[in-house]
């Protein structure tokens, strides 16, 4: 008896939550089935669940729409140049999510803190010329209109590898539409780029620029190594695999660049050209945590000058005023 009663009692509950109530402005997809779209949000809606899906066109299945979230997370940023780098140029970008307004998309959807910073350090340029690198000024101008249409398109999780994906495509779309815009120019640029996303940091590197992740006992990290040529540096002996064409550099013929990947560049980007380049960068993801306090870019000929300890202490320095992490 008492298991014909909870059968009762459980079909008097079934009866009185009904089905689940379509929401308004969504429409069937496909009769017979329970999931309904609202093509003014463009956002599924399931009746088996009643909860709002994406389409996640890369994976090709449904994803749950993600809410970002705030991080309890203050960010500073700073920096510094030699009046004789008149090539390297520098983005900060501190509220992602209004560039991205300005230009009607929507990153709503990505963890805040939402921004990002770049340093390009460009080479070959002609001093005086109006623009002192052609492509480091494309750079700085193009970047985030690579990548953001990307961060706009899929508004579920952005897992750490999807992050990484779509930086690399960036850059090598970056890469391509430079070439293509400028036939005639010779001059390229290395660069970090940090995309933070609440509690992580997507840090994309190409060429001369390390990246140091400073810590809040002063120790520090060499998060990302310079793409350089083996022998130019005498701490790159392991670098040899990052050489396209394969070999250490000649000490009586040295390559007429030090880096082995970069943007630009046009003519050394040829099938056939000694050394050839390579356009995608290194991607990683740190996951802040209390014990981060930093991470600084420096550019290759002034990191080996000062080493990464110099760069700590400076972080350091600046954190100790503000009592926030810096990058």
């Amino acid at each position: 008896m008492w298991k014909i009663k909870a059968q009762l009692q459980e079909q008097q509950a079934n009866a009185q939550s009904g089905p689940l109530k379509v929401p308004e402005g969504f429409k069937q997809v496909e009769k017979g089935k329970p999931m309904y779209y609202n093509d003014k949000r463009q956002v599924y809606w399931s009746g088996e669940d009643g909860k709002t899906y994406v389409y996640d066109a890369v994976m090709e299945r449904y994803s749950l729409l993600y809410d970002g979230k705030a991080f309890d997370i203050r960010i500073a940023v700073g920096s510094c140049f030699h009046e004789k780098a008149f090539q390297a140029r520098h983005v900060l970008v501190k509220d992602l999510a209004k560039a991205a307004q300005a230009m009607r998309m929507s990153v709503e959807h990505l963890d805040r803190p939402c921004a990002l910073y770049a340093l390009y350090e460009g080479h070959r340029g002609k001093p005086g010329s109006g623009a002192a690198n052609v492509c480091a000024e494309f750079c700085v101008k193009q970047l985030h209109q690579k990548l953001l249409p990307k961060l706009s398109a899929f508004r579920g999780f952005w897992e750490d590898t999807r992050l990484e994906v779509a930086m690399r495509e960036s850059f090598e779309e970056l890469d391509a539409e430079f070439i293509d815009k400028h036939p005639g120019a010779t001059d390229g640029c290395c660069a970090t780029v940090a995309l933070v996303t609440g509690a992580r940091v997507v840090i994309a590197t190409l060429g001369d620029v390390a990246a140091v992740v400073c810590m809040r006992n002063g120790e520090a990290e060499e998060f990302a190594k310079p793409h350089v040529v083996p022998g130019v540096d005498d701490d790159d002996d392991d670098e040899e695999d990052d050489l396209p064409n394969g070999g250490p550099a000649d000490a009586g013929n040295p390559p007429p660049i030090q880096w082995t990947r970069s943007l630009g560049d046009a003519e050394f980007k040829k099938s056939d050209s000694s050394p050839r380049l390579l356009s995608t960068p290194d991607v990683k993801v740190l996951h802040l945590e209390p014990k981060h306090l930093g991470i600084a870019f420096v550019c290759r000929a002034l990191y080996n000058a000062i080493g990464k300890s110099t760069a700590a202490r400076l972080i350091l320095k600046e954190g100790a005023s503000v009592k926030e992490r810096v990058i």
